[in-house]
């Protein structure tokens, strides 16, 4: 799945790969299967013909992709006395679990008699086929969690709140302020212990904090910083100017 046209992604690699024309798979009388390309030009043998040739025996060659996608040859020989013998001549592959997404999603493969045995789906730990009867469709993690059962469930209740579209307001000797203004006027008076309850605090990092702050929250959006520059302003790696009065406060 979500291979890409490339020789890394090939389950099996004829070592072609943009070789800049287009090639044309052969089957020769003699078994040998090879690429041609070019008006002939350029050849490549893939396979040499290894099955013993006797003047009493016909031998038949095939090329087949089999149901698990590798390419083979298969021989057929038939001698006089009208015997036949069928075996494999060459395999693209010997190892099936090198076919890539063979067993599917989240799964594994593994051969059960060594490199020419058939391959075995396999599921890591925590997961499951997802079908048992076809396991080359790849596995799902297991669910262990518990049920949604009625009796097990809780009442909730759905409560509509009251729209709250203003700024916080906090009162300081007898005046109605907004937070801001409040946070402003502590740092113009240099109080800015107010803000917090916490005793242990690092006062620099603090102011540094509440300038920022201050900045982002002026009612003149040409004026406000952007993020990198907020960015830049908490890490301290700039000096920050001290931000302007409030519209409230002006």
């Amino acid at each position: 799945m979500h291979t890409t046209n490339t020789a890394d992604d090939a389950y099996w690699d004829s070592g072609t790969f943009e070789i800049g024309f287009l090639l044309t798979l052969n089957l020769a009388d003699d078994g040998v299967l090879f690429l041609s390309g070019n008006n002939s030009a350029f050849t490549k043998n893939l396979t040499q013909s290894t099955t013993s040739q006797k003047p009493s025996v016909e031998i038949y060659y095939r090329a087949v992709i089999d149901v698990d996608g590798i390419l083979r040859v298969y021989y057929h020989s038939l001698t006089k006395n009208v015997s036949w013998e069928t075996g494999i001549e060459w395999a693209a592959l010997t190892d099936k679990c090198l076919v890539k997404g063979v067993c599917g999603l989240n799964s594994y493969c593994s051969l059960l008699d060594g490199v020419n045995g058939e391959q075995s789906c396999l599921c890591p730990s925590g997961f499951s086929f997802v079908d048992s009867n076809q396991r080359t469709l790849g596995c799902t993690k297991s669910y262990t969690g518990g049920d949604c059962m009625k009796d097990d469930s809780e009442m909730i209740t759905m409560v509509v709140m009251k729209n709250t579209t203003r700024n916080m307001e906090m009162e300081e000797e007898g005046l109605d302020c907004t937070l801001a203004e409040w946070v402003y006027e502590c740092f113009e008076e240099g109080h800015l212990n107010k803000v917090l309850t916490e005793d242990v605090v690092e006062m620099e990092e603090l102011e540094r904090m509440v300038k920022v702050g201050l900045w982002c929250v002026q009612s003149q959006p040409g004026i406000r910083p952007s993020m990198k520059d907020v960015l830049i302003m908490l890490e301290g790696n700039i000096t920050i100017s001290p931000p302007p009065p409030l519209s409230s406060f002006s």
